[in-house]
């Protein structure tokens, strides 16, 4: 925005100013007063959120937030959070309109507190997973799309594990690469969230699997509940993974590549020769827009990428999905669900779980690429809150 000008000579100088947000903020909290105070995590009059900014800190931390109305807008659906998810979305601090989403968390499950008219879906009392945005608090609201009914045996922890990673895993399989049966794909990072639900979908559609792990303690992991050969699981910077990848294709290489990779030039050289001629290697971007410049430059400015010839490149992050396509987003996401309650899909077979509590003492958990905060048993917690 403009916001001054200069005269020289009969000449107007006017400077183009853009607008950061996050700056904005900081401005904001400078005259601002912070107190602290102690409550239960969900009281209904007392609501609390997980802030990403305070003044020039921008730790995640536990923060009052906007008591909700007793009855949501037409369509819309009031609940009470059991467990939310944090992950590498969340975390990132490299961009500025980051520090402007102020409330973390994409997913979350919960108990259905309220529905506003119209909802015919869900009643008050259900539990529900939610993929959202801005999840991580006591209670959280949106449209009814966003939430999808869980069945008894699915616990709350589970639920706020699944919405980003296999809605991200569906989309990815079915829309944008199509995998077809016996053909080779290769999943780096196998053993995360990510890297485990697309597995899942692979052994679906029958097909064959190569995947990359950090170590030992990973390759068991997905050994044990995976039907995956275990010369087809490449221990990265220890095994060979070019030359596995030659033997067990045949000289061919794979037509499809799952990166979940950082900016790491030697990963990235190592895992596109693995790709065959015309095909498709898709990389999975956390956060919001703007967020991800280093990662992408990596890959597109980098002579390493230049020298893959006839590979297709597609990057992909969730926010933005959930932002740009909204319907389609949600639409996979209910097909997701009804998977789980057929039985074809069975989640995580592990996760990293801290309570609420935890998470206002220490932000040390949040070094963990995906963090399931359990909010159930309701315990105190330190907050903070700012008045002028």
């Amino acid at each position: 925005m403009d916001t001054e000008y200069a005269e020289r000579n009969g000449i107007l100088f006017i400077p183009r100013i853009i607008e950061r947000p996050g700056l904005n903020e900081d401005l904001k909290h400078i005259n601002e007063r912070e107190i602290h105070f102690e409550q239960h995590f969900r009281e209904i009059d007392r609501p609390i959120r997980v802030s990403r900014s305070s003044g020039i800190n921008s730790q995640p931390h536990l923060a009052a937030d906007t008591v909700i109305s007793n009855m949501p807008p037409t369509g819309y659906v009031s609940i009470e959070v059991m467990a939310f998810g944090l992950g590498d979305w969340d975390t990132q601090e490299n961009a500025e309109e980051f520090r402007a989403r102020s409330t973390l968390g994409l997913e979350c499950s919960g108990r259905v507190l309220a529905v506003g008219a119209g909802v015919q879906s869900l009643s008050v009392g259900d539990r529900v997973a939610c993929l959202g945005v801005g999840t991580a608090r006591s209670y959280y609201q949106d449209r009814e799309s966003a939430f999808q009914r869980i069945e008894d045996f699915m616990d709350f922890q589970t639920a706020a594990a699944v919405p980003v990673s296999y809605t991200t895993a569906y989309f990815i399989m079915h829309y944008l690469t199509r995998v077809r049966p016996d053909e080779f794909i290769l999943i780096q990072d196998a053993a995360s969230l990510l890297g485990q639900a697309i597995i899942e979908i692979c052994c679906i559609r029958e097909a064959r699997v190569l995947a990359t792990v950090n170590d030992l303690t990973q390759k068991d992991l997905l050994l044990s509940r995976c039907a995956i050969p275990p010369e087809r699981i490449f221990i990265e910077d220890t095994n060979h993974v070019i030359r596995n990848v030659l033997e067990l294709t045949g000289g061919k290489r794979v037509r499809i590549l799952i990166s979940m990779s950082k900016k790491d030039h030697q990963k990235y050289q190592t895992l596109l020769e693995c790709v065959a001629p015309f095909g498709h290697m898709v990389c999975i971007t956390s956060g919001r827009p703007g967020g991800n410049l280093s990662y992408t430059s990596g890959i597109c400015e980098n002579e390493i990428f230049s020298k893959a010839k006839n590979i297709s490149l597609s990057l992909f992050n969730i926010f933005d999905f959930q932002k740009d396509r909204a319907d389609l987003a949600r639409q996979i996401w209910s097909k997701v669900i009804q998977h789980f309650k057929d039985g074809r899909f069975h989640g995580p077979s592990s996760l990293f779980i801290s309570s609420i509590s935890d998470l206002s003492l220490s932000n040390a958990i949040l070094d963990e690429p995906h963090v399931v905060v359990n909010t159930e048993n309701n315990e105190l917690i330190q907050a903070s809150r700012f008045f002028t």
